[in-house]
């Protein structure tokens, strides 16, 4: 019996985030996101939290945050110290950021 090339065989659509997928044992149940929506039920009522990310909101849930509070969350490209400056200016003005 012939089987396809393994690089013609399709891998299965994520359910839930990119991370916790990479640590979650196979079968076991994830739920989809729980970060990002947890984060965006908690910044409903606080609204000192701001969101940044370093070209990772995909795999940190953060894209759930920013689909809520796009004015409340920061893409600072591929520039860690640039997020983690940021990071701390917002801090000396009461803001809760997240990185």
């Amino acid at each position: 019996m012939n089987q396809p090339p393994a690089s013609q065989t399709a891998k299965p659509r994520l359910t839930t985030s990119a991370m916790i997928a990479s640590i979650a044992a196979p079968g076991q149940r994830t739920a989809p996101t729980p970060f990002g929506h947890a984060l965006v039920a908690l910044a409903q009522t606080h609204p000192e939290i701001v969101g940044l990310t370093a070209d990772l909101a995909k795999y940190t849930d953060l894209h759930i945050f920013a689909q809520a509070f796009p004015d409340r969350f920061y893409q600072m490209g591929m520039a860690e110290q640039l997020l983690m400056s940021a990071a701390a200016g917002m801090a000396r003005v009461r803001c809760f950021c997240i990185p």
